[in-house]
């Protein structure tokens, strides 16, 4: 079993290339778990999840998923970036 969540801008627009990384690990940093080359894990080193980018060369969408739902707080799926 296993649960997906999209991260998005609250304005619409797609990540931008550079923006990807600090925003996702600050999503993630929020839930309270780390992220390590590209997954999600608990303090006990368990991984519970891995990132995943979709889109083309320039923007993304970025996909948490989860796969130890019992294990998992409530995320926020929405990160409000400053328009740069």
């Amino acid at each position: 079993m296993e649960a997906q969540f999209e991260l998005h801008r609250t304005d619409g627009r797609l990540f931008s290339e550079g923006e990807g990384e600090q925003i996702l690990a600050h999503a993630i940093t929020r839930t309270g778990y780390p992220m390590v080359l590209g997954g999600v894990r608990q303090s006990n080193g368990s991984v519970i999840g891995n990132i995943r980018l979709i889109g083309g060369s320039r923007y993304y969408r970025l996909q948490l998923v989860l796969t130890e739902l019992q294990k998992v707080p409530n995320i926020r799926c929405q990160y409000g970036g400053s328009q740069n």
